[in-house]
């Protein structure tokens, strides 16, 4: 009965030692992956009247998207991309990424941007990488990020994965 106690008790410190190891870990990659987020030359390429608000609402949606404050995420999103979505009710996203986020070895990182395209006058396409920790291992993908000009103000799209074949494979980034 002691032996096994023993091994339980054992088991126990184990497992909570990974948990702590497992959480530094997340908490230093998500530190690091913000530090080298920088929005500067790669938003060059709109004009500056509209560059400085898209940055300052980029940087809200980015800040809201990591601290999982998801009602705040949706205020951001576009109605052009609301509309394609299942999502009628503001609670309907937030509880839908609740839910995906439940798990604590699951964890939006960031999202560094490399490339901005203008797709039509008032509409541009982020192109960059998406890091997170999706049941506590690390995934970087190819993902792009959609803006629109609406209501005298800027809009998003929540993060499409960049996919490269037919069986549903994501684009790693480089």
């Amino acid at each position: 009965m002691n032996i096994s106690n023993n091994v339980m008790s054992k088991s126990k410190n184990a497992l909570q030692i990974a948990i702590c190891i497992t959480t530094l870990f997340l908490v230093y990659g998500a530190v690091h992956a913000q530090s080298e987020v920088s929005t500067g030359a790669v938003f060059d390429s709109i004009s500056s009247d509209d560059r400085t608000k898209i940055v300052e609402r980029y940087d809200r949606f980015i800040k809201s998207y990591t601290q999982h404050k998801f009602l705040e995420v949706y205020s951001l999103l576009s109605v052009n991309y609301l509309r394609g979505t299942q999502f009628t009710l503001d609670s309907d996203f937030v509880e839908f990424k609740q839910r995906y986020y439940s798990d604590p070895r699951t964890r939006f990182v960031s999202f560094v941007p490399h490339k901005v395209d203008e797709i039509t006058q008032g509409t541009w396409m982020i192109r960059g990488c998406l890091t997170e920790f999706v049941d506590g291992k690390r995934s970087r993908l190819k993902s792009t990020l959609n803006v629109w000009k609406e209501r005298d103000n800027y809009y998003f799209s929540d993060f499409s994965l960049v996919v490269i074949s037919l069986n549903g494979t994501y684009e790693k980034c480089s």
